[in-house]
């Protein structure tokens, strides 16, 4: 009898693999976690919700406590702030998977006497089985690189998942949490480039300086685009931008180059720019042509007087310009980068080379 229990358990594990045994330990996760649920700071609890609702954590502990939470106060005299915080509740509750809670969720949606809560708690009802899903891809250890810590083989999971929302959450977590793993970045560079793989695309040989300096922003055409699609892929790019690697620059070219998408290309080319502002290289290659000088002495309008300052006593005062536009109209435009802040500044000539205009933007 007892070797047919033992039989029994051994496939059980097969059948479960990286799910049912090796669990990444995470109870200091857990434990802050808690903390934050626990905390008199009405701050503190929904920040933990928030990170609760996308963490794909099994601990039991935290979900009686979060259930515990919604069920004392949702029916409470509402605020603007407390329905934010019942509302990620609902959303820290649907993200246990755990068919225990649609009670709850359902009495929620049912009697809370503020709409947005009532709102929250029904898509929180129907996203139940799907976080079910989403933490057993997250959680499961199969194939884990033993190199990588826990929270690096779950992003891997994440990314390699058919879940393209899974695939924006790990994306996200890796620009918030600056993850420095080249694996993890890799994969995050294969699931773009996948995505992309429908994209018009015309090869270029331009150095990274080049690319740096000269961007068309014509609409290619390719295949339309779900916004999910458009809002992972434009994290993606934002997540290779903080890997400060230029092995990524082509990709990040391409999507930039040919997505149909004015908003992606748009993240592509401020992450391009911000992946190649932190190579070594090409940062000394344009520091002749970054401004040294404060931007509050630019702001404060010394150097920069509309109607009066002329190409001539910039360049005393600045120096030359890191990139010249002129795309007619009379007017021609000026760039420059600041050393000391990732924005340019880009100047704004008429026909006889007079300061008309300048703005600054965040690159």
């Amino acid at each position: 009898m007892l070797s047919r229990i033992v039989v029994i358990i051994v496939c059980l594990g097969f059948m479960l693999p990286g799910y049912l045994f090796a669990q990444p330990d995470r109870n200091d996760e857990v434990s802050q976690l808690m903390a934050g649920l626990e905390s008199a700071s009405q701050v503190q609890r929904v920040k933990s919700a928030k990170v609760i609702s996308r963490s794909g954590l099994q601990d039991q502990g935290l979900y009686v406590k979060v259930a515990d939470l919604l069920s004392a106060g949702y029916m409470q005299k509402y605020e603007k702030e407390h329905a934010d915080e019942m509302s990620w509740m609902c959303k820290a509750l649907a993200a246990s998977g755990d068919q225990q809670y649609r009670g709850l969720l359902d009495e929620v949606a049912t009697k809370a006497p503020s709409i947005k809560v009532k709102k929250y708690a029904k898509e929180s009802l129907r996203m139940l089985g799907t976080y079910a899903k989403k933490s057993k891809i997250m959680n499961s250890t199969e194939g884990d690189d033993q190199d990588l810590s826990a929270e690096q083989n779950r992003l891997i999971n994440m990314l390699r998942s058919d879940d393209i929302g899974l695939r924006r959450d790990a994306a996200k977590v890796i620009v918030r949490n600056h993850e420095n793993d080249e694996k993890v970045f890799n994969a995050a560079a294969t699931v773009l480039s996948d995505m992309s793989k429908d994209f018009h695309s015309d090869e270029s040989s331009a150095d990274a300086v080049d690319i740096y300096n000269q961007h068309s922003f014509d609409t290619p055409k390719g295949p339309h685009l779900s916004s999910l699609q458009i809002d992972t892929m434009a994290w993606i790019c934002k997540a290779l931008a903080v890997s400060g690697d230029k092995k990524y620059i082509d990709l990040l070219e391409h999507v930039h180059d040919n997505s149909p998408s004015q908003k992606l290309r748009s993240y592509a080319s401020k992450s391009l720019k911000a992946l190649i502002l932190s190579i070594p290289e090409v940062k000394n290659v344009l520091k002749a042509n970054t401004i040294s000088l404060l931007p509050e002495e630019i702001r404060s309008g010394e150097f920069l007087i509309k109607g009066k300052s002329t190409m001539d006593s910039i360049r005393v005062n600045i120096g030359e310009p890191a990139d010249v536009e002129s795309p007619g109209r009379g007017y021609s435009y000026w760039g420059y980068y600041y050393d000391t802040e990732p924005k340019k500044l880009v100047l704004k000539f008429d026909d006889k080379g007079v300061l008309n205009d300048y703005t600054e933007k965040d690159i």
